[in-house]
């Protein structure tokens, strides 16, 4: 109900025909949008914030936005595969107000970083997650924001 600010882009699949995904996919996307939703939840209480979690309308991630300090917000979510990662994927990235971060001496993992002009942030694609049991997957998404949120915060 609010206005964007942002443009909803105009999609080339608008006019293509939609074919409902298989059990399996179906499956798969119900347990990694819940995983968002709950990991979602985790960013708000570490930065002890207050956010919508939400479907955004121009890439249809589930994520949140959220200031985390005076001069810093942070972005978490699961996006799908776009032009930037060859498949879907979690992300963390900051958002600084009226200054750089310098991003040197990041936290390894079974995330990667990705730095560019257009994108500065973490991600941990779905085929790191997508043959381990529920509660690993679980882990391995706690220890990716628990550590690059601990990263941010002090930048």
């Amino acid at each position: 109900m609010k206005k964007l600010h942002f443009e909803i882009p105009a999609y080339a699949f608008i006019d293509s025909v939609w074919v409902k995904p298989d059990n399996i996919e179906m499956s798969k996307w119900l347990t990694y949008r819940s995983l968002a939703n709950e990991i979602c939840m985790l960013v708000l209480g570490l930065a002890q914030a207050k956010s919508e979690i939400r479907i955004w309308p121009h890439h249809f991630d589930t994520g949140i936005y959220c200031k985390v300090k005076s001069k810093l917000g942070v972005g978490f979510g699961l996006a799908m595969e776009d032009e930037m990662v060859n498949d879907s994927y979690f992300y963390i990235s900051a958002y600084p107000e009226d200054y750089k971060i310098e991003y040197d001496n990041l936290p390894k993992g079974n995330w990667a970083w990705k730095i560019n002009e257009n994108y500065k942030g973490a991600i941990l694609t779905l085929k790191e997650l997508d043959n381990r049991p529920y509660e690993e997957k679980r882990s391995v998404l706690i220890d990716y924001i628990t550590t690059t949120y601990s990263w941010i915060i002090k930048q």
